[in-house]
C-alpha cells in the first residue's frame, strides 16, 4: 500500500521525484569565444640616412684631387677636392648647365652635370644609386658624329637622348638596362648625349624631332 501511495505521489508531482543516483540534468556547454590572432608588431622602416656622406661612407669626401680619376666611386673633383656631384646633391649654381624642352609639349627644364673630358665621358653616371629630381648629365662632344653608349657599372636605368648640334633630338633610348654592355647607338650623328632617369624623357615630351634649348654649355672637348 505504501508503494502504491508513493507511486501515486510521484505521478502527481510529475517531475518532482528523482532518484538520488540519477544523472544530473545535462547543461549546454558554451563554446569558448574565438581567440583573435594577435598580429606581430610591425618593425619600423629604418630611417634613411640624412646625408649623402652617411649613405655612402665607402666614398670618403674631402681628399685633394686634380680630376675625377683620383676620386672614389661617383665622387667628382670639385675645386680641388673630391665631393658628391651636383646631380646627386641637387645644388645648382649660376653657371650650371641646363636644358629646356621646346615646342607644343615643351616646358620641362633640367639641370645638367657636364661631362666634356675623356675621363668624364668614360665614367658618366657609373656607380650612382640615386639622382636628384630634375637633374641629369650631358656629354658634350667636339663634333657631330654617330654615338654609342653602354651601361657598364651603371646601376640606375637611364633614358639616353642623342641630340644634334642644332639642338634637335636625333633619337632616344628609353630605360636602358643597368649593368649591361649592350651598345646603345644614335640613329644619326649627335653632338650631345643627355642622360636622365628612366621614363623621364617620355614624361617630358622628349622624342625625335623635338628641339632642346641648352644654357651654359662649354665647348666640346671630348676626343673622338
Amino acid at each position: 500500500m505504501r508503494q502504491r501511495a508513493l507511486l501515486l505521489a510521484c505521478t502527481l508531482a510529475a517531475s518532482g521525484c528523482s532518484r538520488a543516483d540519477a544523472p544530473a540534468p545535462s547543461k549546454a556547454v558554451e563554446s569558448p569565444a574565438a581567440v583573435q590572432p594577435v598580429a606581430p608588431p610591425v618593425a619600423a622602416a629604418p630611417a634613411k640616412a640624412a646625408t649623402l656622406a652617411e649613405r655612402y661612407p665607402e666614398w670618403p669626401t674631402g681628399g685633394s684631387c686634380t680630376d675625377d680619376r683620383t676620386c672614389a666611386g661617383a665622387l667628382r673633383c670639385e675645386e680641388g677636392r673630391c665631393d658628391f656631384p651636383q646631380a646627386m646633391t641637387g645644388r645648382a649654381t649660376g653657371d650650371t648647365a641646363s636644358l629646356t624642352v621646346l615646342g607644343a609639349k615643351g616646358g620641362a627644364r633640367f639641370e645638367l652635370e657636364v661631362a666634356d673630358e675623356p675621363w668624364e665621358e668614360m665614367r658618366g653616371l657609373m656607380f650612382r644609386r640615386e639622382m636628384a629630381k630634375g637633374w641629369g648629365m650631358i656629354f658634350v662632344f667636339a663634333n657631330e658624329a654617330p654615338r654609342s653608349f653602354w651601361m657598364k657599372n651603371t646601376v640606375m636605368a637611364l633614358d639616353m637622348i642623342f641630340v644634334r648640334a642644332d639642338g634637335v633630338v636625333d633619337s632616344v633610348v628609353a630605360s636602358a638596362e643597368p649593368l649591361t654592355l649592350t651598345p646603345r647607338r644614335s640613329t644619326g650623328p649627335a653632338t650631345y648625349v643627355v642622360e636622365l632617369a628612366s621614363g623621364v624623357a617620355a614624361l617630358s615630351g622628349i622624342e625625335p624631332g623635338v628641339r632642346l634649348a641648352f644654357d651654359n654649355l662649354p665647348a666640346g672637348k671630348v676626343a673622338e
